[in-house]
């Protein structure tokens, strides 16, 4: 059936040429379906992230909104408490704990979503102002007016701070009137008709209970007064579009608000504004405060319908799209069936000519070339079927020769033919044998199929060179198989010639010589550098012991690690031949024999008995000399400059190891980088076997300690700033000494990382802390760095411990601030770890140099220690002062402990207590011991 169905279109595209088939094909399809699908698709993807943002947008404004409400009833709750109804302390510490469940709440969801805020200076400012309304925070002489400013202040700063929310969510949409006049009302004029009538509220309020109006007064209710009527017009002007979401109910309370606002007002206008200054405010202040808060409920309620109807309305908006996008897909889908369509009357229009070149091509590849071809159309597939039998009766000729020339060498040689353009045509058996590839996987590839990604271009360019001017070519070639393995053969290649003596192609006679050329080659790699092709350290020995007087230049290059970590080891590896390609120059020019040894390590060897008159050490001036002004060029830039440090040895009498001389060369060098300078000439003074010394004695010290149990932990109180009661111990790890001598870590912790003894030591002061206090009914701490939480061995021990001890809910870990802290995965990992158990985290040293606020926000730890830099001097330096004020406000503001270190005289403790800190840490107040000190001895201390 599906046949029939084509035939009229196959008729029709059997009377069109080839090419203008193609060409409309091609041009229906880009324009019925490429065109249309990139636009359409990409507006639906725009309005779906727009309208999604909108939706955020909605949410950043209804959680802003709650944070302004419970900010005017603080206001309120703080004015009433300030002029004396105290009962109302439970309600306001009450609220002021919503507040930063809110604001926590706030700042989580814009963490997860556009992170905005933090950019936000309205809101920064806002935050920073918060705590200075807080209950705790307040000034006892603070009056009531300045307290009702301020909370004024941080809500005018919200409202203002959601302008950059609306720009960033699309919360204003570009063209929908309808979101725009919602979302103008939210985030603008209906937040300030509510501060503004709370405001006038709780001025009005003090007013009529104080009984009096002096003429400022009347002046601020006067503004206020005007500024609400302003916002009410605009409010009132403001026309709502009739087929929004909820109109009538919005209609009615838009009504009922502006009805109760204007009854207020008019009591306003008529007890304070027309008031005679020399009588007594008659109305009830309560009665009044009632009335106003009734307006500000209706407002709200208004506020909460055009909340829900711009939900409505961008829901409405997402499913509209959605549905435009099904039709979308629907018309795709017939756009596809048509062109199938046209596609398939094409393929059958010239299906049966290409069957038939196709049966003609696998006949002639089993060697029949005697396939004939029905050429029955007359456009450019017929051309080619043309073309095709031409070909197949010059093929006939040329396998005809092939198979002559294949008996002469077939047995003996490895042979190939390509065209003039080296794509493979034929090859025997042998080549298929030795390459691993198969006859057809090699047929119409190009030659280099084999090729060697070791052979030079050069070499392949002469070759080229050579056959294209018909000569022939004659060398060694290294060739890859299929598996990747090398082989090497010495190769033959000869153009062959036309009738016409143009080349025709090419034909490769080989022989495999791999095995020779690997002995040479195994020869050569003992006593070469693989990068830099430079003597090696093997050829140096041999060549130190050959020599009568040796003198020994060895240089290193500078700082070569820092290179490597700045530029990249690939540079880092150009850099070393290109200072291989120095040496290779001054080897060619003189007498100096130059090597490679190991990393960044050159040597240069000379025999004095030739050169008794040389000065060696004005030589070795002009040989770094030379290295440093020969700048390493990389993308044709020069971009990299490297200095040198050395060290001569000559030839000792004494010494009957040659290649000693290398290790007092090295000396040499390390001497004159210790001081400073380009070289040293080696003497045997510098033999100094002290560094080396001091370290196998501390490595046995902590072996042996460890094996005696006397790695230890000493314990230093925290002390809380509120009970001056003890609170909570940190662990420090100790060495004791065979003779009693306690030994900081500063002088073994370092070596222990070095010599891999750390672990074990971390392991001892876990035990023994958890051990310490598995009777003692206090919170301990112990120190953790970014490397043990990187050590799955220290941190599987840890979770152990925390498994199987009862008190892992009085445990804290300190992780302590590195520049590698910003691993925020690797340490949020732990911390949700561990917080399993009940343990917390702390961060220890905050301040101290790599920290900042971003830490607190990125690490989720429950504590705080502020580093003891900040705090040593904070009763005397303004600055740690300031800084530390703002961590511990951040701190509390985030719900986190705050611990400061180094209180060490009784200014630092009142300071930091003035401050708010939490707890306090220093010898002030206990120093480390290996007991652990009862309340009573700290107080005595």
């Amino acid at each position: 059936m599906i046949q029939k169905l084509m035939e009229p279109s196959v008729a029709l595209m059997n009377k069109i040429p080839f090419k203008t088939k193609i060409v409309a094909t091609i041009s229906i399809l880009f324009v019925l379906l490429i065109l249309p699908s990139h636009n359409m698709l990409h507006d639906y993807f725009e309005q779906s992230n727009r309208l999604e943002k909108q939706s955020t947008g909605l949410l950043y404004t209804q959680k802003l909104q709650d944070i302004i409400r419970l900010l005017q009833l603080h206001r309120g709750l703080s004015n009433s408490y300030y002029r004396g109804t105290k009962n109302l302390k439970q309600k306001i510490i009450t609220i002021e704990k919503e507040l930063k469940q809110k604001i926590t709440a706030l700042l989580k969801f814009d963490r997860e979503h556009l992170n905005i805020l933090k950019q936000n200076k309205n809101f920064i400012d806002a935050m920073s102002t918060m705590a200075l309304i807080e209950l705790q925070h307040i000034r006892q002489n603070i009056t009531t007016d300045a307290l009702f400013k301020l909370h004024s202040e941080i809500i005018d700063l919200l409202i203002k701070s959601l302008g950059l929310h609306v720009k960033e969510t699309s919360f204003l949409g570009e063209n929908a009137h309808q979101i725009n006049t919602i979302a103008d009302l939210l985030s603008d004029k209906l937040l300030y008709l509510q501060e503004y009538t709370a405001q006038l509220r709780g001025i009005v309020a003090g007013l009529f209970t104080q009984k009096h109006l002096s003429k400022q007064q009347k002046k601020i209710v006067l503004e206020k007064y005007t500024l609400i009527n302003a916002f009410k017009t605009n409010l009132n002007s403001t026309l709502i579009p009739r087929n929004i979401p909820y109109y009538l109910k919005i209609e009615q309370q838009s009504k009922l608000a502006a009805y109760k606002l204007d009854d207020i007002l008019d009591i306003v206008n008529q007890h304070i504004l027309l008031h005679n200054s020399d009588s007594t405010l008659s109305y009830n202040s309560q009665g009044f405060f009632k009335q106003s808060t009734k307006a500000l409920e209706e407002q709200i309620k208004l506020y909460n319908l055009l909340l829900e109807s711009y939900h409505d309305l961008v829901s409405r908006h997402k499913q509209q799209i959605q549905n435009d996008f099904l039709y979308m897909l629907a018309g795709f889908a017939m756009i596809i069936f048509a062109s199938l369509y046209l596609f398939g009357a094409f393929y059958h229009s010239i299906n049966r000519n290409l069957t038939q070149l196709k049966n003609a091509s696998v006949n002639m590849l089993e060697g029949n070339m005697d396939t004939k071809l029905e050429i029955q159309t007359k456009d450019e597939i017929g051309d080619a079927l043309l073309a095709f039998d031409k070909m197949r009766q010059e093929l006939r000729k040329n396998i005809s020769f092939l198979n002559s020339y294949k008996m002469a060498i077939d047995e003996s040689s490895i042979v190939s033919k390509t065209d003039t353009k080296g794509i493979i045509t034929y090859v025997n058996k042998k080549f298929c044998e030795l390459s691993g590839y198969s006859e057809k996987e090699l047929i119409g590839k190009p030659h280099n199929i084999v090729r060697h990604s070791d052979m030079p271009k050069e070499t392949f360019a002469a070759l080229w060179s050579s056959i294209k001017q018909k000569k022939i070519w004659k060398g060694v070639i290294k060739n890859c198989t299929k598996e990747g393995k090398e082989y090497i053969v010495d190769a033959t290649i000869i153009p062959l010639l036309g009738e016409e003596s143009q080349i025709i192609g090419y034909v490769g006679v080989r022989h495999d010589i791999t095995e020779l050329e690997r002995s040479k080659e195994e020869i050569k790699k003992q006593k070469i550098d693989f990068l830099t092709q430079l003597p090696n350290r093997n050829q140096l020995q041999e060549d130190l012991s050959a020599m009568q007087s040796p003198v020994l230049f060895y240089l290193n290059i500078d700082n070569f690690a820092d290179l490597n970590d700045f530029y990249g080891t690939d540079t880092g590896d150009n850099v070393l031949i290109f200072i291989a390609s120095l040496f290779h120059k001054i080897s060619a020019q003189s007498d100096l024999n130059c090597y490679k040894l190991q990393g960044d390590e050159f040597a240069l060897l000379i025999d004095q008995a030739a050169h008794p008159e040389q000065d060696y050490i004005a030589l070795c001036h002009q040989l770094i000399h030379h290295l440093e002004t020969s700048t390493v060029d990389c993308d044709n830039k020069e971009c990299v400059s490297i200095t040198f440090s050395g060290g001569i040895a000559f030839h000792q009498d004494d010494d009957v190891h040659p290649l000693n001389l290398l290790t007092y060369a090295a000396i040499a060098r390390k001497m004159a980088k210790h001081e400073n300078k380009k070289f040293l000439t080696y003497d045997k003074s510098m033999r100094n076997e002290q560094n080396y010394e001091n370290n196998i004695k501390w490595i046995q010290k902590i072996k042996k300690a460890l094996h005696e149990d006397r790695i230890v932990a000493f314990f230093q109180p925290i002390v809380s700033n509120k009970t001056g009661e003890i609170g909570k111990y940190e662990a420090l790890v100790r060495l004791i000494e065979e003779d009693g001598k306690i030994v900081s870590p500063f002088f073994f912790l370092d070596i222990a990382k070095k010599a891999k003894l750390y672990e074990q030591i971390s392991r001892t002061v876990i035990d023994k802390t958890f051990a310490a206090f598995a009777n003692v009914p206090c919170d301990f701490s112990l120190n953790l760095t970014i490397e043990d939480l990187k050590n799955p061995e220290v941190i599987n021990y840890i979770y152990q411990k925390l498994r199987t001890s009862p008190h892992a809910k009085r445990a804290i870990f300190e992780i302590t601030e590195s520049e590698e802290v910003h691993d925020y995965e690797t340490i949020n990992q732990f911390v949700e770890n561990v917080q399993q158990y009940g343990t917390r985290v702390a961060i220890d040293d905050f301040g101290s140099g790599y920290a900042n606020f971003e830490h607190i926000l990125e690490i989720d730890a429950d504590i705080i220690k502020i580093d003891g830099s900040l705090i040593k001097n904070i009763h005397q330096d303004k600055k740690a002062y300031i800084i530390t004020e703002a961590i511990i406000n951040f701190a509390q503001k985030l719900g986190k402990e705050t611990v400061v270190e180094f209180v060490h005289n009784e200014e630092v403790l009142q300071t930091v207590k003035k401050l708010g800190a939490d707890y306090s840490q220093g010898f002030h107040l206990g120093e480390p011991s290996s007991q652990i000190l009862s309340e009573t001895e700290v107080l005595a201390h």
